[in-house]
């Protein structure tokens, strides 16, 4: 089958179709979804009480938490001409060059100039 994204509506009235009749096959060919969808979507409905479209965040999350950025801030601020690798060294932060760098330009959103 085609992979298709249901109203929440849909989601709704495919549920409560399920709940009426536990005829997982019937349901599945009235609303043109896999049997594995209803499953899930039964499921998600005992688990959250929500029905709403699940996004997930892709990617690796970042080991650098709010007070890590604020240190690094500080540390900008207090010695402007610091390397990222001695900002890396002196406060014992668990990322590499790259990731400081991600973080100093796009989180802190600061400029480096080196004098």
């Amino acid at each position: 089958m085609s992979k298709k994204i249901l109203s929440e509506d849909s989601r709704e009235r495919l549920v409560a179709a399920y709940e009426k009749t536990k005829d997982v096959k019937n349901v599945a060919l009235m609303f043109g979804v896999a049997e594995s969808t209803v499953y899930r979507l039964v499921s998600q409905k005992r688990k959250t009480g929500s029905l709403a479209l699940q996004t997930s965040k892709r990617g690796v999350k970042s080991k650098l938490t709010a007070a890590m950025l604020e240190q690094i801030k500080k540390k900008f601020e207090e010695v402007p001409d610091i390397t990222l690798q001695e900002v890396i060294d002196e406060l014992k932060l668990p990322v590499k060059v790259p990731a400081l760098c991600h973080a100093v330009l796009y989180k802190l959103k600061l400029t480096r100039k080196k004098r």
